[in-house]
């Protein structure tokens, strides 16, 4: 949810935004993946007030990804067209049109909400962004807006439950209290509260009257997180990403990353952060992981990585939806995460803020991935280390190989991000990103 995300403005999003990819080498490249993006794109070019307004303001994203958004969340429901395009062209992204308007209002009557959403958007349209709050805080706060009701929700709705003991929970201890009161977030104490118990506290052992696992629902980011209690599913998994990693730099944060995304807003990367503004870390080195789903955005600190570097693993397994991450050879944590291939890889370093250097490896890095080959398995092209590169970072290939085997350094001078964000709210990650494609049917 936004608020977890809101809360820690130390945790770098990184390259789980989920990019447009490239051809990551290849001849043909993903096209078959964004077989859409063409006709997203002639949708702008179609009306005179869409194309004035990506001009004005398309937020960075290529025309495509912006035609998207617009068409998925408004067009439609205004009755636009294109050739090629219908509902399903906007998967899990479309928003279907019913309740939009409504959830636009509702941001726009509470002054304290519209303001949390001009200072932080985290890439959505108000009308999700209210959706998000709504469905998960405002109805438990007694907020309304006509034509807003639980059944707006439909399976987003948290039901509210828990926020009165969300907030106990916060004042039951005293440092929850004054890290809340230093760096809320502008959130409120129950929300917080949730925040932290589904992702930290429950694995802490800290409890409160009424809360339990069922409390977090989706929002809950798994308690095995070590201490060898983690589950590993049976059976070989889909992927298995491994790569030696060092996380490098100088000023309030940096990062070394591996990451698996697909081309649906679902990712999950691993790696090592160091982030001076993290209460968790207090910019210390530590393993971490980041979830995206369905374009939100979950994290959790794991353990303290002593040496700023390691040998890093992220298995996924497809029919459970559960991905383990190990340190070293060693489960830490297991994570629901939803996957749809075909898939994308990243291996990648990141900075904060302007003028916080990165000096990050991946290293031997070893990808298998698929169950049905030829077809659909294994790497295809080679390594993009040119199409990625944002705000002064630099991903390069140290020893030139196409595929598994790969060297990275991700390298630079955070620069040009602009004034009053940081990694969490630039419309690019701030990093350097090499990237490949799954080998899917001839591309």
């Amino acid at each position: 949810m936004f608020k977890r995300f809101g809360l820690v403005v130390s945790v770098c999003l990184t390259a789980l935004l989920i990019y447009s990819c490239s051809d990551s080498g290849s001849k043909s490249g993903v096209q078959a993946v964004y077989a859409n993006a063409a006709a997203f794109e002639g949708y702008v070019n179609k009306y005179a007030d869409l194309l004035a307004a990506y001009n004005a303001s398309g937020g960075g994203q290529t025309k495509s990804a912006w035609g998207e958004w617009h068409y998925c969340n408004h067009g439609r429901g205004e009755g636009r067209t294109y050739t090629g395009l219908s509902a399903a062209s906007c998967g899990d992204s479309d928003s279907g049109g019913s309740g939009g308007d409504a959830f636009e209002g509702y941001v726009n009557k509470y002054a304290d909400l519209l303001a949390a959403y001009n200072a932080n958007t985290q890439g959505k349209t108000k009308s999700a962004w209210g959706k998000t709050h709504y469905c998960n805080y405002g109805r438990a706060e007694g907020r309304a807006y006509s034509g807003l009701s639980a059944s707006s929700c439909g399976g987003s709705d948290s039901g509210g439950s828990g926020g009165d003991a969300f907030e106990g929970y916060v004042d039951k201890y005293a440092d929850l209290l004054a890290a809340y009161n230093a760096s809320g977030g502008g959130q409120t104490k129950s929300a917080w509260g949730e925040w932290h118990y589904c992702n930290h506290g429950r694995g802490e052992g800290r409890t409160y009257s009424g809360l339990s696992a069922a409390s977090c629902g989706s929002n809950d980011g798994g308690g095995n997180d070590g201490g060898g209690n983690v589950s590993v599913p049976n059976g070989t998994p889909y992927v298995t990403y491994t790569a030696d990693i060092k996380d490098g730099g100088s000023g309030t944060g940096h990062s070394a990353y591996i990451v698996v995304h697909d081309a649906r807003s679902n990712a999950l990367g691993f790696g090592i952060q160091s982030d001076t503004a993290a209460p968790e870390t207090h910019g210390a080195p530590w393993y971490i992981w980041q979830r995206v789903q369905n374009g939100v955005f979950t994290f959790k600190y794991i353990k303290s990585a002593t040496t700023s570097s390691g040998k890093v693993t992220i298995k996924w397994w497809k029919d459970e939806q559960v991905a383990v991450v190990y340190e070293n050879g060693t489960a830490i944590a297991n994570i629901s995460v939803k996957l749809v291939p075909r898939l994308f890889f990243n291996a990648e370093g990141n900075a904060r803020l302007n003028g916080d250097s990165v000096n990050s490896t991946v290293k031997n890095v070893d990808i298998t991935v698929g169950t049905d080959c030829p077809t659909y398995c294994g790497l295809n092209g080679s390594w993009n280390t040119t199409s990625f590169n944002f705000y002064g970072l630099t991903a390069t290939n140290t020893n030139g190989r196409p595929q598994n085997g790969a060297n990275f350094s991700i390298t630079g001078t955070a620069t040009g991000i602009p004034p009053g964000l940081d990694w969490d709210t630039t419309p690019n990650p701030v990093g350097g990103i090499g990237k490949i494609a799954q080998y899917w049917n001839g591309q």
